[in-house]
């Protein structure tokens, strides 16, 4: 990483030389003091996606991921919390360089970041689903060869797509790379792109609210999902986790310990329902689920 751009002071040297001691520490914890004297807890995330993540007019990030997190520290009074927002990529190298202690983008996991970082027990799952403008050929994830999409860099869906075309050269998606993916409703709908895959109940919401009425919507059962991944030799874990740096072992476990419990009392499934509509026989977020994708997370990082 180069770490040197993002220092502007004179004591640029200074600055290097202690993050140069920190990275080779092996992820040493940051005990800063917050305001109220209690370690801080820099949390940072990207400004999208919606509605899991949504920054308003004042910089101040919000959503379902948010609103969780915050929901967690309120039972974590031995902390203080500051959010921070910024580029996708910045997440993961803030992390590294022992300036952020938690990062949060609606994150799958993979293998790459497994090897890397901590995981939190998953706190959302919706199953996936592929929009498409109607009258459209694809119906399945078996269909997406030979078609456009936009994704973000280094986002899980762009690393499925580069596996896809590797896996299958003779009929590859064509990916376009952007960091502005919040109009891919209408990007479908006047045919820039061929389809859109994401979560199901953030494909509905948004076109409900874009109101939009030549566009399809085909959820993918869980199982083909799987099939694919498979496919494409990528492993896959159902759910969306947030991140730590390692060394950040008692962080995640007081973490983890609060987060099952408030999706066993059912605090976590009453923010679900806000946020997505959903009744307890629609969420697929479970105990069981939680508790299963926690295990193959753990077990896969023993390797």
């Amino acid at each position: 990483m180069n770490v040197t751009k993002h220092l502007r002071s004179a004591g640029a040297g200074a600055v290097l030389l202690s993050s140069l001691l920190l990275l080779s520490c092996g992820g040493k914890q940051k005990n800063t003091e917050g305001q109220t004297g209690k370690r801080l807890i820099t949390i940072a995330s990207s400004s999208s996606p919606s509605p899991w993540i949504v920054v308003d007019d004042n910089g101040v990030p919000g959503g379902y991921d948010i609103d969780v997190i915050r929901l967690v520290f309120e039972k974590l009074p031995q902390y203080e919390t500051k959010f921070v927002v910024t580029e996708f990529a910045s997440i993961f190298t803030g992390l590294d360089s022992g300036m952020y202690q938690f990062g949060v983008n609606h994150l799958g996991y993979n293998r790459a970041r497994g090897e890397k970082y901590l995981f939190s027990a998953p706190y959302d799952y919706g199953g996936s689903a592929i929009l498409v403008k109607k009258g459209s050929p694809i119906k399945t994830v078996r269909d997406l060869g030979g078609h456009s999409t936009v994704a973000s860099p280094s986002s899980f869906n762009s690393t499925n797509y580069e596996l896809n075309n590797k896996t299958y050269p003779d009929n590859p998606i064509d990916i376009h790379y952007t960091d502005a993916e919040t109009e891919y409703g209408l990007d479908v709908s006047t045919g820039k792109y061929d389809f859109y895959l994401f979560t199901r109940y953030a494909i509905e919401q948004h076109v409900a609210r874009t109101k939009l009425d030549n566009l399809e919507i085909h959820p993918i059962p869980r199982e083909d999902y799987e099939a694919w991944m498979d496919s494409i030799g990528n492993f896959h874990i159902d759910g969306n986790f947030y991140i730590f740096p390692k060394g950040e072992e008692q962080l995640q476990k007081e973490f983890d310990d609060v987060l099952l419990s408030l999706i066993e009392d059912g605090t976590i499934h009453a923010l679900r329902a806000k946020y997505f509509g959903l009744t307890e026989e629609d969420d697929y977020l479970t105990l069981d689920l939680v508790k299963s994708a926690r295990e193959k997370v753990a077990k896969d990082q023993a390797k």
